[in-house]
């Protein structure tokens, strides 16, 4: 079987659950640090040190854990190719919101000292930021540790290599194509146009997925039939 374009070697150990794992572990590790200094900021410089942490602050990193798994926040970048923290906006801006309320009702417990109402939202708006800018260096260390996404393109020639080009050029996107499968048996039958153009037929695609250790399959239908797709 000859790929469209030349196979990106295989690492072992290096496969998508890896980076998947490598991912969460370090947005869960960002917005638990984020937390804190978020809280720090707003105890020692917003409130000039008048309230101090009790021990059960350390409570706090379950709980954003928590909070952020039931917003979705760990759960979104499996699924898609373009993994961008400005698109999760919405999410942070609710889970900066309930932190700082968490907090505010649970301030007994947590700190020596009461928060006013300016340091409260002083406290939603460092968490926003700090929770934001966290995630924005947590996914750019992960792509700096972890290997590129290898993907496989369903689809005719133009089709792949305009779906390859976007993926070369859009931001947030750390993925390379090992390879191509044509959705057209008369493509897939026929003599293809330029050497090693069709990867294989549609039937040995779970061997060509095995191949190549792909770790997300790209489906680029340009004028097909729906039902083919």
């Amino acid at each position: 079987m000859s790929p469209v374009w030349e196979a990106v070697p295989a690492q072992p150990g290096r496969d998508g659950w890896h980076r998947d794992t490598v991912l969460r572990r370090t947005l869960a590790t960002a917005d638990v640090v984020a937390a804190f200094v978020a809280l720090l900021l707003v105890v020692n410089v917003v409130d000039s040190g008048r309230v101090g942490l009790r021990w059960p602050a350390v409570l706090l990193a379950p709980f954003v854990i928590l909070a952020s798994k039931a917003l979705g926040l760990y759960d979104r970048d499996q699924h898609i190719v373009r993994k961008t923290t400005i698109d999760e906006l919405p999410a942070i801006i609710y889970l900066s919101v309930l932190y700082a309320m968490t907090v505010w009702l649970a301030e007994a417990v947590l700190l020596h000292g009461w928060l006013d109402r300016p340091e409260v939202f002083a406290l939603l708006v460092a968490g926003l930021i700090t929770f934001f800018g966290g995630r924005l260096l947590a996914r750019a260390l992960t792509a700096l540790a972890t290997t590129p996404e290898r993907c496989l393109i369903l689809g005719n020639g133009g089709d792949a290599a305009r779906v390859r080009g976007k993926l070369q050029s859009a931001p947030g996107v750390k993925a390379a194509v090992v390879g191509r499968v044509p959705l057209s048996t008369v493509e897939a039958e026929g003599r293809p146009s330029s050497p090693g153009q069709a990867m294989t037929m549609p039937d040995t695609l779970a061997r060509a997925i095995s191949e190549r250790q792909v770790d997300r399959i790209i489906i680029a239908p340009g004028g097909h039939d729906q039902d083919d797709v």
